[in-house]
């Protein structure tokens, strides 16, 4: 009887194991359109997830990798990424200024704007300013979820 207690624990420990609630995994970013345009950031490890490419956007040295970098998180439609994207819009580069109008326009807006770039800057701007708020606290909450890998 004593030797079969030591097997009973163990049991009792696996079936607990097997009922705890699985911590959500943070999903990859999976679009086969950024990611073919991606191709130059091989050196990032997979999986793409929106807390790595975040990450590896304030690491990154050069200016073609931070702007595919924008893309590849503008195709998450995830707020984390519209927050960055909506925060570069300013920027001096405007490698990375064209990337995050597009990246918003492209995957945020509800309708693409017609004309030029011009036309997409506005309606990336004014998109922006109008959910600036909301994407931040989204953006918030979604840190606090998946802090990073």
């Amino acid at each position: 009887m004593a030797r079969l207690q030591p097997a009973l624990r163990l049991a009792a420990v696996s079936v607990v194991s097997a009922c705890a609630p699985a911590v959500p995994q943070e999903p990859e970013i999976l679009d086969p359109a950024a990611i073919e345009r991606a191709k130059e950031l091989h050196d990032i490890p997979r999986p793409w997830t929106v807390s790595k490419m975040l990450r590896q956007f304030q690491k990154a040295n050069s200016v073609r990798e931070k702007e595919l970098i924008l893309r590849v998180l503008a195709a998450s439609r995830d707020p984390r990424a519209a927050v960055l994207l909506g925060e570069t819009l300013p920027d001096e580069k405007l490698e990375l200024r064209v990337a995050a109008a597009e990246g918003l326009v492209d995957h945020f807006l509800d309708a693409v704007p017609m004309g030029g770039t011009e036309s997409t800057f506005f309606a990336a701007e004014a998109w922006w300013h109008a959910h600036e708020r909301g994407l931040r606290t989204e953006a918030a909450r979604l840190a606090r979820q998946w802090p990073g890998d």
